[in-house]
C-alpha cells in the first residue's frame, strides 16, 4: 500500500460534478469511496449507519475498504461539505490527521473554487490535498473550452463535427446548416454531464426544445453531429501521481438512449465484449497529445484524467474530458486488489478479472445481514474467485436500489453472475 493510499483523507462529495447538482439521495455516492483501500473515508450516514458499518467490515475482510470509516449525518440537500463544517469536532479531527500525522485530502472532483473554500474554511491550504486543482478542471471539464484547446493544436479531427453557439440566431443558423451534412444532430451544455441537458433531432424542431428546456441559449452551447444509438461508449483512464502514470484502464459504457436522455446503465472493465484491441490502441495513441497538454501547465498532477470516446461502425471520436474520479476508479480498485492477491501486477491491458456494474432494486428496508443470506454463494468471499460485491449500499435508505460488481474471468462469467445476483435479490 501506497503513502498516498495510507495517509489519504477521502472526502468524495458527488455534489461537486456539475454546477447545481442536485437530486433525492444524492449524498448516497459518497459512499462509492467506501471501496477503496486504506486511510480515512468520510461519508453520509444515509440514514443507516448499520448498513454501512456492516458493509464496511464485509470490504475490509476482502482487502478493500479504508482502515477508519467515518460516518456523517447530512441536511436533505446532501451537501457532505456543509455537514462536515457543521461539525467542529470533526473539523478539528481531520486538522490533527493532516498537522499531526501527514494526511491528505482527495477530492472526487474540484470545481470553481469550492473545494479551495472548504480547504480555507479548514484552516488548512491546498498543499494539504493530493487532488488537482478546481483551476485544471474547470477548463478539462467543460465540453467547449476542452473542444478549443483541442482546434487550438489542430486536433479539432478527435471530435465529431460541431460548433459553439452563444444566442438562439447562430443557434438556428448552425443547426440549419449542419441538418444539410448530417441526419441528426445532438444540442449539449459545455458543463454538464453526458446523458444530461442534451437534445438529440433531426429536423429543425431541435432548437425550440433546446431553448424550451434552458430557458434560452447558455453561453458556449454545442451542436454535434449525433453518431446514433448503436454506437459504443468508451474511455481511457489514467492515474498520475506528481506527473507520472501509476495505472492506466480502460472500460466499455453500456449506455442506451431514451428520448433526450443517455442512460448509462453498465460498466465494464477487463474482459469488454463490444471494445476491441485496435479501440484500445486508438484511445491509447490520440490521447497522448492530450495527456501532454494536461501535463503542461501541471507537471506535478497528482489525479485522475479520463476521456470519454465513442466508435460508430470504423469511425472513433472523443467525447469529453473528466479530470476528476470517475465511477470507473472504484472497479478498477477492485481489479486492482484481486489482480495483486493473484501475483499479477495491474496493467497493460491484462483482462484476468472482469468487473461488470449495475444497478439493483431492493426496497428501502433492506439491511447487509439480508443482502449476504440472499445473495448466499453469490457473494463474493475470501474463499472463490467470483461473485459479486455490494456497493454504493447509501442508496438503499432513500432510494431502494444499490449497485453490484460482478466480478469474473470473462464477461460472459460475469454477466452470468448478474444475471444470478439480481434473481436471488428479487423482491
Amino acid at each position: 500500500m501506497s503513502e498516498i493510499t495510507k495517509n489519504v483523507i477521502r472526502i468524495h462529495n458527488p455534489m461537486s460534478a456539475l454546477p447545481s447538482f442536485s437530486f433525492k439521495g444524492i449524498e448516497a455516492y459518497s459512499t462509492r469511496a467506501m471501496i477503496l483501500r486504506g486511510g480515512i473515508t468520510i461519508v453520509a450516514d444515509c440514514g443507516n449507519s448499520n448498513l454501512l458499518l456492516f458493509a464496511h467490515k464485509y470490504l475490509q475482510h476482502l482487502g478493500f475498504g479504508p482502515d477508519k470509516l467515518i460516518l456523517i449525518k447530512t441536511s436533505e440537500d446532501g451537501d457532505l461539505y456543509q455537514a462536515i463544517l457543521n461539525d467542529k469536532g470533526l473539523c478539528a479531527r481531520i486538522s490533527d490527521f493532516i498537522r499531526n500525522e501527514g494526511y491528505k485530502i482527495e477530492f472526487f472532483c474540484t470545481r470553481n473554487n469550492i473545494e479551495e473554500k472548504f480547504v480555507s474554511s479548514l484552516g488548512l491550504n491546498w498543499d494539504d490535498v493530493i487532488s488537482h486543482p478546481s483551476s485544471l478542471a474547470d477548463i478539462w471539464n467543460n465540453k467547449s473550452v476542452f473542444r478549443s484547446i483541442v482546434k487550438s493544436h489542430e486536433l479539432e479531427h478527435l471530435f465529431p463535427a460541431y460548433c459553439i453557439v452563444n444566442n438562439a440566431q447562430e443557434l438556428d443558423h448552425c443547426v440549419i446548416k449542419m441538418l444539410y451534412k448530417y441526419p441528426e444532430l445532438v444540442i449539449k451544455r459545455p458543463l454538464w454531464a453526458s446523458g444530461l441537458g442534451m437534445v438529440f433531432g433531426d429536423d429543425s424542431t431541435i432548437t425550440e426544445r433546446y431553448i424550451s428546456q434552458h430557458q434560452g441559449v447558455p453561453a458556449d452551447t454545442i451542436i454535434e453531429r449525433a453518431l446514433g444509438a448503436d454506437s459504443i461508449s468508451m474511455s481511457i483512464v489514467t492515474m498520475f501521481d506528481k506527473g507520472q502514470i501509476t495505472d492506466r484502464w480502460f472500460t466499455e459504457q453500456e449506455c442506451s438512449r431514451r428520448g433526450d436522455s443517455i442512460i448509462h446503465e453498465g460498466l465494464i472493465l477487463g474482459d469488454m465484449p463490444n471494445v476491441s484491441i485496435h479501440d484500445t490502441d486508438w484511445m491509447e495513441q490520440v490521447t497522448v497529445p492530450l495527456y501532454k497538454l494536461v501535463l503542461r501547465d501541471h507537471p506535478q498532477l497528482t489525479g485522475i484524467v479520463n476521456f470519454d470516446c465513442l466508435r460508430h461502425d470504423n469511425e472513433r471520436f472523443i467525447l469529453e474530458c473528466n479530470a476528476r474520479i470517475t465511477f470507473s476508479t472504484y472497479l478498477q480498485e477492485i481489479r486492482r486488489v484481486l489482480l495483486l492477491a493473484r501475483g499479477i501486477v495491474p496493467g497493460n491491458g491484462i483482462s484476468e478479472v472482469t468487473c461488470l456494474i449495475g444497478k439493483i432494486v431492493i426496497g428501502q428496508d433492506c439491511s447487509f445481514e439480508f443482502l449476504q443470506t440472499a445473495l448466499g454463494q453469490t457473494l463474493l468471499t475470501d474463499q472463490n474467485q467470483s461473485g459479486v460485491i455490494p456497493i454504493v449500499l447509501g442508496c438503499i435508505p432513500n432510494v431502494g436500489y444499490f449497485y453490484c460488481v460482478a466480478i469474473a474471468d470473462s464477461y460472459k462469467d460475469a454477466l452470468g453472475i448478474m444475471n444470478d445476483a439480481r434473481m436471488k435479490l428479487k423482491r
